[in-house]
């Protein structure tokens, strides 16, 4: 079996000529003995493993890879996507501090509990998750739902069947591994693939060729890429490749630096509204290519690169923009408004977010929050209004809020006015 890439223990004792021949191979193909706590096996470097492998099984060794034992795995997470039942409320065990796996963010949050006359309970959905403590233990919970005479089902699990219980509610999560040729190596960051699976996080950490691992990355052999790309699909991560890692001024090395994204790989339309958005702030022109958008002005050039992660900074003349700056509106205007000045230019953050909410797409429920939230407050602005109106997503956006805000009675004096107002001023685009 291969306990560790390229490192082989044998998993029970062998026969006195079973062991000749097992030695006879070993020494023949020039793999090196070794001993792995009280297992004995062998090593076989990488360049040499086809070979010993055969030879294995020419004399009738099946020797259990890798990459056989993810194929393996496959069995245990082939199932398709589920999604939570019902709404219920269920009378909880004694514990405190109570958990549900949230599927989004893959980890536990915190779940509102509440005292009755029959204990403590809470609102859960069908097949949830739970965890609690009890005496600074962690216990583990699933609550299948209830029996036709209504008595609900909770029951203790351990945490090996917890973490593989979620697996079938994981909604799909992006993943990039950077690759490292000069060592022959891929890492892919631990913080990307959080709360795995046990025996997933097994086979990631197995497939480490190094003698030892290293805080906060998996790591693996360049030629595993497509494994480790099979073994993360089981829990829903899409794992891509980087186009490199970028050390950024608060990380300790490159090995742990930030993935930079291939500019395919970011939301094409919120890349366009932040680009276009930036070059009419900066009075500036944007050429592109498969890494990077290029800001020109009188004053300066700036090459922008995006970064899987939560925070970028500024390198050697480029900068690294973490992908939240770019998916979020707020964000996005946040930084317009820092990157005005280098390119030139000093603007308002009102300016900034009118200008950004014109272009913004409304597709996704917070992208059109903020769209519909910078028109409210600046509608009597009439070049903006008209601007913004001109896009017939942004016009229907104005139009079914207005239609819904007018219908409440509960609205609110001052949003109602607003509403009134707005219906007074731009009746003819609404219509």
């Amino acid at each position: 079996m291969e306990a560790m890439r390229y490192n082989f223990v044998l998993t029970q004792r062998l026969e006195i000529n079973a062991w000749k021949v097992f030695r006879q191979v070993v020494l023949m193909t020039k793999a090196e003995f070794r001993k792995f706590g009280d297992m004995v096996g062998f090593y076989a470097p990488k360049d040499k493993l086809p070979h010993v492998l055969a030879m294995f099984k020419t004399v009738g060794f099946h020797v259990h890879t890798l990459e056989e034992h993810v194929d393996c795995l496959a069995l245990r997470y082939s199932g398709q996507s589920e999604d939570f039942g019902e709404l219920r409320f269920v009378q909880l065990p004694a514990g405190e501090g109570w958990q549900v796996y949230d599927p989004d963010s893959r980890d536990f949050v915190y779940l509102p509990t509440f005292q009755s006359s029959q204990g403590l309970g809470a609102n859960v959905k069908e097949k949830s998750v739970l965890r609690c403590l009890v005496g600074g233990v962690t216990f583990f919970f699933r609550f299948s739902g209830s029996t036709p005479e209504g008595h609900q089902l909770i029951h203790r699990v351990d945490m090996w069947a917890a973490n593989n219980l979620v697996v079938p509610f994981l909604r799909s999560l992006p993943a990039y591994w950077v690759h490292h040729p000069e060592l022959g190596l891929g890492v892919v960051p631990s913080w990307q693939l959080a709360y795995l699976p046990n025996e997933v996080f097994d086979a990631m950490k197995r497939l480490n060729p190094l003698p030892k691992s290293m805080d906060g990355l998996y790591i693996f052999d360049e030629n595993d890429s497509e494994t480790v790309k099979r073994l993360l699909a089981y829990v829903r991560v899409e794992l891509k490749p980087s186009l490199e890692a970028v050390q950024l001024p608060f990380q300790r090395d490159k090995l742990h630096g930030s993935p930079v994204m291939p500019l395919s790989d970011v939301p094409a339309g919120k890349l366009d509204a932040f680009v276009q958005a930036l070059c009419g702030i900066a009075q500036a022109t944007s050429d592109r290519d498969e890494r990077s958008v290029r800001i020109s002005s009188n004053r300066a050039t700036m090459p922008i690169y995006f970064v899987y992660g939560e925070h970028g900074s500024g390198v050697d003349g480029k900068l690294y923009v973490a992908i939240p700056n770019i998916t979020s509106p707020e964000k996005a205007a946040f930084m317009l408004q820092q990157l005005a000045p280098q390119l030139g230019s000093q603007v308002s953050d009102g300016d900034v977010r009118r200008r950004l909410a014109c272009l913004w797409p409304t597709e996704e429920p917070g992208d059109a929050a903020f769209c519909l939230t910078v028109f409210i407050e600046n509608f009597e602005k009439s070049d903006f209004a008209r601007a913004f109106l001109a896009g017939q997503k942004h016009a229907d956006l104005v139009k079914d809020w207005y239609k819904e805000a007018t219908s409440k009675k509960d609205l609110g004096a001052d949003l109602m006015n607003k509403a009134r107002l707005i219906g007074k001023h731009l009746e003819a685009m609404l219509q």
